[in-house]
């Protein structure tokens, strides 16, 4: 299990569910508050960028701790219509807070299982609040707690 926590904003700039990842998670980010004041700050960051954050309707996100560095992978969901809908999905990757528009690595083998899932999950909720508010079983990769 390589997921330490999974956050849940839905009163954020956009609705969003986080998943923090264990290695080095206390290095990173000290604790649970520390990731979400962090994504927080990357969030509200990103709704200052034209083209970040603003496309999407919700937020899916992974935190993680590159070295000493705390990233954010957000990949954002858009262009709904109707709900379920099929969305467009967008992606960003800050770094210690800082927008990175060149980074092409984005998401790991686990992180890109959970998008699935939370998609597979997504499709049988009647709104967007139902699915940020009640998050899906993963399976193997259910974190350990949700806040």
């Amino acid at each position: 299990m390589p997921f330490i926590a999974r956050i849940s904003l839905p009163d954020a700039i956009r609705p969003t569910r986080a998943y923090l990842y264990e290695t080095d998670f206390d290095k990173a980010f000290g604790s649970v508050k520390g990731a979400k004041d962090y994504l927080a700050h990357v969030l509200d960051a990103g709704s200052k960028i034209s083209g970040v954050i603003t496309p999407a309707d919700y937020i899916l996100a992974a935190l993680w701790s590159d070295k000493d560095s705390k990233v954010a992978e957000l990949f954002g969901y858009g262009d709904i219509g109707e709900w379920p809908g099929n969305p467009e999905v967008y992606s960003w990757v800050f770094k210690d807070g800082v927008y990175l528009p060149t980074q092409r690595k984005i998401a790991c083998g686990e992180a890109t299982r959970i998008l699935g899932m939370e998609e597979d999950y997504r499709i049988t909720t009647k709104s967007l609040k139902e699915f940020i508010e009640k998050p899906p079983h993963l399976r193997n990769l259910e974190p350990r707690v949700d806040f």
